[in-house]
């Protein structure tokens, strides 16, 4: 990235702190920021409220919601059900395995096809070259390098510098640390948003849709992927206890599968369930809830369980949930009882009426 791709990026933004989308400049610092990583001599400031956002030295912008900036900061919570401690885990787990992420987890082929044709059902028409797509929670990059055939111009938003540094090295698409509860776009900008396993990490996931549905523009629509629902997650109290005592054995496991290499420190593993808040027994999300809030915000929505690479619905469990099912007198093969993917389209007509009102 260059001081013109900031300019770039910064023509996209609003501010998150007073939501104006047309005051926002590069300038040179104006501010002291006391944290603890290098920056950039130029920072974004904004007209409106005067809040300045760091730059880092390779050029990332931090867009910083008050919840990224406490963290930022240093400024440290103690509810662990907060905002606040959802977005330190987040943070402190990728920075420390965002290489080992890219190189062990989400290697199925299947996940980047399924994504591929859910942009191809959004985009039936196949003219995507050129248009704007964001990978929010992008991780060191998977979903923008398996969309890179369709000739997005792809931007990467993480909370993680860790993450956005590879995912920069991995794609080379334009990057933003943000809070996707608190998006730095200005309403309207992108023709297609996505995001993949990432939902369930993020504490005030309502929101997140708000977001989601606010910045995509017609035409275009969102991807939600490998998401886990409230019928996923409720298993018996024995299939609970099960899971529970995994640590142990994933820790073993851990020096013979790379993939499960979290497990070999233990507090870094239980570290990561504050991450991944919403997929945890008991936990998921309510279908029709995700389903409401997206129609409310003037999407058609196509919700698929169990989703196949070609949006079937057909379950295909692993040896895990093969255990938890039956351990919870369920139907491993039921597809009920999988993971989600919604694929949307924007309503046109609800861009004009909405900017009517």
């Amino acid at each position: 990235m260059n001081m013109n791709d900031i300019e770039e990026l910064a023509s996209l933004m609003q501010c998150p702190s007073c939501k104006n989308c047309d005051s926002l400049q590069v300038k040179d610092g104006e501010h002291t920021f006391d944290i603890s990583i290098p920056l950039s001599s130029k920072t974004i400031c904004c007209k409106q409220c005067g809040e300045h956002y760091p730059i880092t030295d390779d050029l990332i912008p931090i867009m910083w919601s008050d919840g990224l900036k406490r963290f930022f900061l240093e400024i440290n919570q103690v509810d662990e059900k907060s905002d606040d401690m959802n977005i330190s885990a987040n943070i402190k787990v990728y920075d420390d395995i965002s290489d080992d992420y890219h190189s062990y987890t989400r290697q199925n082929a299947d996940i980047g096809n399924r994504i591929s044709t859910a942009v191809k059902k959004i985009f039936n028409d196949k003219k995507t070259e050129g248009l704007l797509h964001l990978d929010y929670a992008c991780g060191p990059g998977h979903v923008l390098e398996w969309l890179k055939p369709f000739g997005f111009k792809r931007i990467g938003l993480d909370v993680s510098l860790a993450n956005l540094r590879n995912s920069q090295k991995n794609t080379g698409c334009l990057v933003i640390c943000g809070d996707a509860c608190n998006m730095p776009f200005a309403d309207d900008t992108f023709n297609l948003v996505t995001e993949s396993s990432a939902l369930h990490h993020i504490l005030d996931w309502e929101s997140v849709l708000a977001e989601t549905c606010r910045i995509c523009k017609s035409p275009g629509g969102f991807v939600l992927d490998s998401e886990p629902s409230q019928k996923q997650m409720a298993w018996s109290k024995l299939a609970v206890a099960f899971y529970n005592a995994r640590f142990p054995i994933y820790k073993i496991l851990s020096y013979i599968q790379k993939d499960k290499y979290i497990f070999r420190d233990t507090a870094k593993a239980k570290l990561n369930l504050q991450a991944e808040i919403h997929h945890q027994p008991g936990t998921g999300f309510p279908l029709d809830s995700v389903k409401s809030i997206i129609e409310e915000n003037g999407f058609i929505v196509d919700l698929v369980v169990s989703p196949t690479p070609d949006l079937k619905s057909r379950a295909k469990p692993n040896w895990k949930s093969i255990v938890l099912n039956f351990l919870s007198a369920r139907n491993p093969w039921n597809p009920d009882y999988g993971s989600f993917t919604v694929v949307t389209t924007k309503k046109a007509s609800y861009v004009t009426t909405k900017k009517a009102a």
